[in-house]
């Protein structure tokens, strides 16, 4: 390689790592320290109260896609998501088991409001999964709807 070609080669690479590093980051609200960013994640959720929900099996689905809509908006948001316990309070009967457990696990020790409407066609077995399955979290139940 000849001297000229050795430092163009170096300048191309000195110029790509100080590029990149002058980048500005694509989302700068993911620079907030842990507990603002999580406070700005709770608000752009749908309001959880459950005293005034009506009472409806899916009232909890819209919640549950925002929060994992917000999920998929990088690795960043992500982990910050997943590590706010706060943010996996709401446990609803409507959500598929995989959902139900992560936001059990997600919501480490922090306290858990329970939804639970089963469908108008099951008597016994969905409902006594899901509550069996709530069974051991239920010293953190701040509040549940139950029909």
């Amino acid at each position: 390689m000849s001297p000229e070609s050795a430092k163009s080669t170096a300048n191309q690479q000195c110029r790509t790592t100080t590029f990149s590093a002058q980048l500005p980051s694509i989302f700068p609200i993911s620079e907030l320290p842990p507990e603002l960013f999580a406070l700005v994640l709770q608000f752009s959720l749908p309001w959880i109260e459950p005293m005034e929900w009506i009472w409806k099996r899916d009232e909890c689905i819209p919640y549950i896609r925002e929060l994992y809509e917000l999920r998929r908006v990088s690795t960043t948001w992500r982990d910050a998501i997943d590590g706010t316990s706060s943010l996996w309070m709401l446990v609803s009967s409507s959500w598929p088991r995989d959902v139900i457990d992560a936001a059990l696990s997600r919501s480490a020790a922090a306290p858990l409001i329970v939804h639970h409407i089963p469908p108008p066609w099951d008597f016994t077995s969905a409902s006594s999964d899901f509550i069996g399955l709530l069974s051991p979290h239920r010293s953190r139940w701040v509040a549940a709807i139950l029909a």
